[in-house]
């Protein structure tokens, strides 16, 4: 299966890297040598925080994306 990426780069070469897989969306930064990934999120709730951005009349309060928690 072809997942998706989407990768947006500063003019300092500086990247936020969005990778959706089976698990969910990963996001990684980087800067320099230094990278950071969280993730799997929920695509759901990121994709409605998203809209919620291109509409700010809608984003009322800070919305936190985790992940459900996993079954021990």
């Amino acid at each position: 299966m072809n997942h998706p990426a989407l990768e947006l780069t500063d003019v300092d070469t500086d990247a936020l890297t969005l990778h959706a897989d089976s698990a969910g969306i990963w996001v990684t930064c980087t800067s320099g040598e230094t990278e950071v990934t969280v993730g799997p999120l929920p695509g759901k709730r990121l994709a409605d925080w998203i809209a919620a951005v291109a509409a700010p009349a809608a984003l009322t309060a800070p919305t936190v994306l985790a992940a459900p928690p996993v079954p021990a």
